[in-house]
This record gives C-alpha cells, sequence and structure tokens, in this order.
C-alpha cells in the first residue's frame, strides 16, 4: 500500500477554487426573505427610538395638560394628545423604553435562571426528581393566571412585573 503524496506541481496545476469553501454573498439572506429584512429594520428602528426617547420626546410622558385635550396631529404633538392632554408620542417612546426593558430583563433573567436549574439536575443527582415536580406544578397553572396572581400579591412595580414575566 504505497501512496504518493501530491507535489507542488499538481498543487499549482489544479484550480484553488476547488478547495476554496463556497460562500453566500453578504446580503443574500436579504434578497431570498425580504420579510425579514424589513422587520429587521422595523425592529431596529422601535429600538433607536427607545434608546433615543430622553433627547426625542418633546413633553414629559406624564404632564398633564388639561387645556391640549384631544387635539388631533399637529408639529407641536406629532400623534396628538389624550384625554388628559399627554402627549401620545413621548408616551409611545417612553412605552417602547420600558418594553424593551422589560423584553431584555425577562429574556436575561430566564436564560440565567433556565441554566442554573439545568446544571442543577444534571449534576446534582438527588434535585432531578424535586426540581422536575416543582417545574410540573409550575405549568400546570396557567402563565397568565400565576402572573395575575403575583402581581395581586405584590407592589405594581417594573420589578414585580419581570419577576411574574419570568417565573412561567
Amino acid at each position: 500500500m504505497t501512496a504518493t503524496l501530491p507535489s507542488s506541481q499538481d498543487a499549482a496545476a489544479r484550480p484553488a477554487d476547488d478547495d476554496a469553501p463556497f460562500v453566500l454573498p453578504r446580503w443574500y439572506w436579504a434578497r431570498k426573505h425580504p420579510t425579514l429584512l424589513i422587520g429587521a429594520v422595523l425592529l431596529l428602528a422601535v429600538a433607536a427610538l427607545a434608546i433615543a426617547a430622553p433627547w426625542i420626546s418633546p413633553f414629559d410622558p406624564q404632564d398633564i395638560d388639561p387645556l391640549a385635550r384631544m387635539q388631533p396631529p399637529s408639529a407641536e404633538h406629532w400623534f396628538g394628545t389624550d384625554a388628559l392632554g399627554r402627549d401620545v408620542f413621548s408616551r409611545a417612546v417612553w412605552g417602547g423604553r420600558v418594553s424593551m426593558i422589560v423584553a431584555l430583563s425577562v429574556g436575561l433573567l430566564s436564560t440565567v435562571l433556565g441554566v442554573a436549574i439545568g446544571l442543577t439536575a444534571g449534576f446534582v443527582r438527588w434535585t432531578d426528581g424535586f426540581l422536575m415536580r416543582v417545574m410540573d406544578g409550575l405549568m400546570a397553572i396557567p402563565g397568565i393566571l400565576l402572573a395575575i396572581a403575583l402581581m395581586a400579591l405584590t407592589q405594581a412595580s417594573l420589578g414585580a412585573v419581570i419577576v411574574a414575566i419570568t417565573i412561567p
């Protein structure tokens, strides 16, 4: 069983493209799935508005102005005002900021708790059965019912909302 090693002459005679991996063009996925690109652009726009909320909102979202009640959209109030005279654009931008904080916090907290519970169940032998019964009990209760009960037991705050959404 003798095999000859390829020489440098063989490598020079062979085109280099045979060994090169096939690489898709950078924006291939955007052309193939335009809805993905549209969704990504919208998500980035909402994220940019939420991050820039302190600088772009012309009014405090909680300020009540009885003289400016139910105004239509104008140069002063871009989305108009509500029944209490609050600027709807400012409320939408600040609301997006709070929603993004909750979403990122819940995602991070769920990941950390899930990894910790999974590692504990996997490496500590006697906790597996106990953790499975606890999770079965939590899964038996509808998540929205558990969140409502938790919010009823605690004072309404951003932290309580994050915990109520994270637990189920």
